[in-house]
């Protein structure tokens, strides 16, 4: 799914764990920053597991390097380790490597990049704006593009006043297509029949318990919040109702 959705799922886990949660949002928590960018690395290797052994690529750079391994006669699947036993170990090492490295332009460069933060957002949001624009008629080079990045635009800018969170929208778009692909693919498979989802085998049953529960465990808080809101609500007017009387 790559590094943005891992990037979203990491800030959402250490916010709900977190001991300061007042903290974030303010520019003041480390935890907002950290935990995103730990999950963003750590998606490359992730993306790179399921590419290796399946030739199914976890991102969109994993993407491009599937096709890279096929330029060069490099099939990755279940009979890389027989075809090239040692390219794994390649591809782990250049993958320490990278982090390495990683970590050391990441300290020289963390100090002269945070100064963008110090720019007006007056000035970087013509700049961001115009960017966007170019970059979605660059893409299939059609007007249309550009009607709908200004209209999606307004609309973001208009949930944003009312305090809705960009990490689901941004997680539809992402992974939208890709689950309505792959559902009705299997709705094909199984001539229409969705109790193939639940019966399966007994790694789609426990998929589906973890479902379940990462929802409920999502949903519950939300649910015992606004029970308490109604329950002061209530006793608010019931209290205003004597004094009344």
């Amino acid at each position: 799914m790559g590094e943005d959705v891992a990037a979203w799922i990491g800030y959402d886990n250490a916010k709900k764990s977190s001991r300061h949660k007042e903290r974030w949002g303010t520019g003041e928590c480390y935890e907002a920053i950290i935990a995103p960018e730990v999950a963003n690395n750590a998606a490359i290797g992730g993306a790179t597991i399921p590419l290796l052994t399946l030739a199914v690529p976890g991102s969109p750079p994993a993407a491009v390097l599937l096709g890279a391994f096929m330029i060069h006669n490099i099939r990755p699947g279940p009979m890389i380790m027989v075809d090239s036993p040692r390219f794994i170990f390649y591809i782990a090492a250049l993958i320490l490597v990278a982090v390495i490295a990683l970590w050391i332009v990441g300290m020289l460069l963390a100090k002269p990049m945070s100064s963008i933060l110090k720019i007006p957002s007056v000035y970087l949001t013509p700049i961001i704006a115009v960017l966007s624009i170019v970059g979605a008629y660059a893409l299939n080079l059609k007007r249309f593009d550009i009607l709908v990045v200004v209209a999606f635009g307004i609309i973001g800018y208009i949930l944003d006043k009312m305090k809705y969170s960009a990490a689901p929208i941004v997680l539809g778009i992402i992974l939208g297509t890709m689950i309505d692909e792959n559902f009705r693919r299997a709705l094909i498979v199984n001539k229409g029949d969705p109790s193939f989802f639940f019966t399966n085998s007994w790694i789609s049953v426990v998929f589906v318990l973890i479902i379940a529960v990462v929802i409920v465990k999502q949903l519950l808080p939300e649910h015992l919040a606004a029970k308490a809101n109604f329950k002061s609500l209530y006793g608010a007017l019931a209290s205003a109702l004597k004094k009344k009387g």
